[in-house]
Parts: C-alpha cells; structure tokens; sequence
C-alpha cells in the first residue's frame, strides 16, 4: 500500500552505516539527502476505503539554518513551503502534519533551496478507529545506535505521533559484544532512550522485550556456544524495565531457555535459522502467540483482583 521515487542524486543514509554520534535521523534510523531540484515521491493506498475517508499525512524534514527549504505537494498540489528557521536556531525535526480527503495520495516533497534537504520521512494513516503501529526497526542496530541520534529531533518527532505504548526490542545484537562492551555501554543507553521516550510522551506505556537466544560458534564445523554477554543483557534489561517502570517479557524464558535457539533450528519444520541467531517466520509467529497468551493470563490475573 507504499511506495516511493526518488528523482535527481537523493542520498539516502543510515544510522548503522554512519555511525556518527549525536547526527538527527528520522524514526527508522533513516533519512533521505536530496540536493537542490530533487524531488521524492510518496505513494499510499490505504486499501478498503470509502469515499468518506480523510487521511492523516505527517511529513518530518531537519529544520536547520543551513538546510535548504522544501516544497510539499499533496495529489500534485502545492500545499506548503515552510520558511527556515531563524539564523542560530538548533537542529530540529520538523513535523507538518495535512489532512487529505480519500484514501489514495500521492506526496511530493522537493528540495527548492540553495542547500541539500534531510527528509525523515513521511506517514499516511486514514482517520478511523483502530491501532496504528509503527515498526521502527534499523537492521544491526542495538540500543547504542538508538542512544547516538540526536535526541532532540527525535524527540520531535515521536511526540507528533501522540505515542500510547513503546515497545523496545533490543539485546540479540549486544548479547554478542564483549561483555565489557555491554557493561559500559547498555545501562546508559537505555537510560538515554527511555528518558527520551517519557520527555516525548509523559504518559505512554513501556514494554522491554528480553532478547531472543542467540549461539555462535568460532568456525565452520565448531560448537555452538552461548551468546557471550546473554546472561548479561537478558539480567540487565529486566532490572532496567524494573527501574524505568516499564513492563518486561523474557523472550529467551519463553523460547526454553539458554540454548532453546539450537533446538529451535532442529525443529521440523525449523523455527529458527541456521545462524543461530534469528528466528524463521514460523518461529516469530510461534513466539508471538506466547506473548499473546501470557498478556492475556495476567490480564485475567489482574481483574480476577480487583
């Protein structure tokens, strides 16, 4: 229901492959560089609309002094180009926010400046009642990336999408970090980011999802042995939760433990992957419904005593 074209020498950057502490990215970890004359296009097609659909279309740019400006279009139709900021302002995200009637639109944003524009991205969602959730996940990432954006920015732009409940799924990648990587390294990242995540939306709910088992092994035809940090990072994230009063699901507890990745790849049909390390479709399913079934036992739990 989205697609997207890119049109005249748009760069688009991750945070992962930069690695560059402190630089502002869009929710996914993201941004696209179009210098000026650029133009991007963003298609939506929310499916089973009515002629009686209005959409919601948030469009999230970097507000700098030095960044070039951006004309947005709506359906071919120039809807907005905002001025920059005042000369010695901060970086910001900004967040312009549209209604559009329909369920079907085309956004055009270009770079009409003297300078390159940063675009973060653009979120189409039809006003009817229901859950909209954002998947924000940047492949290799660890909440130490998260923890690198500029937080400001980020800042900006979770608050524009009126946050109710995070859900923070980190741990497979720095289960495999030296375990005094994760020792300096994860109890302030996560500090930064659930701190970020309150200052954004003061009142949402939070879940830290435990990491899912992982094994490596040194070479071809070796053992698979545990996760170095494992241990650590599963210990950690469930005092962090704890602390921050967030709610937290041991993801390894429910796949069976230390180890429960090897007999996962071993199961027929497999609910892992041979690289010990992420789980195949049935297996994320599988896990999923174990989620389910625990959420819905202590809800019960929970009117039972009241």
């Amino acid at each position: 229901g989205a697609w997207r074209a890119l049109e005249g020498g748009w760069l688009v950057e991750d945070a992962v492959g930069k690695k560059r502490p402190e630089e502002a990215w869009g929710l996914t970890g993201t941004r696209a560089v179009g210098p000026p004359g650029a133009s991007l296009l963003v298609g939506f097609d929310a499916r089973a609309g009515t002629a009686d659909d209005v959409a919601r279309i948030q469009v999230s740019w970097l507000d700098a002094p030095d960044a070039g400006a951006l004309e947005v279009a709506v359906d071919g139709e120039v809807v907005a180009t905002p001025p920059p900021p005042p000369p010695g302002s901060p970086p910001r995200a900004r967040v312009l926010e549209l209604a559009a009637p329909g369920n079907q639109h085309e956004v055009t944003l270009t770079s009409v400046g003297d300078a390159p524009v940063a675009v973060f991205g653009v979120s189409h969602e039809v006003l009817r009642p229901g859950i909209v959730y954002d998947a924000l996940g940047l492949p290799g990432a660890t909440s130490m990336t998260l923890a690198g954006y500029a937080q400001q920015p980020l800042v900006d732009q979770l608050r524009a999408r009126e946050v109710d409940l995070f859900v923070l799924f980190y741990g497979t990648n720095e289960a495999s970090l030296p375990g005094e990587a994760v020792a300096a390294g994860l109890r302030p990242a996560y500090g930064k980011i659930l701190t970020t995540l309150r200052l954004a939306s003061p009142f949402a709910s939070c879940l830290v999802l435990g990491p899912t088992d992982r094994m490596s092994r040194k070479k071809r035809g070796a053992p698979w042995r545990p996760a170095e940090s494992g241990d650590v990072v599963a210990t950690e994230l469930e005092v962090l939760a704890q602390e921050y009063g967030c709610a937290y699901w041991s993801t390894r507890s429910a796949m069976g433990g230390a180890g429960a990745i090897d007999r996962w790849w071993r199961a027929s049909p497999p609910l892992a992957h041979r690289d010990h390390v992420h789980l195949t479709r049935m297996g994320y399913q599988q896990l999923a419904e174990r989620y389910v079934a625990d959420l819905l036992d202590a809800y019960d739990a929970w009117r039972a005593a009241r």
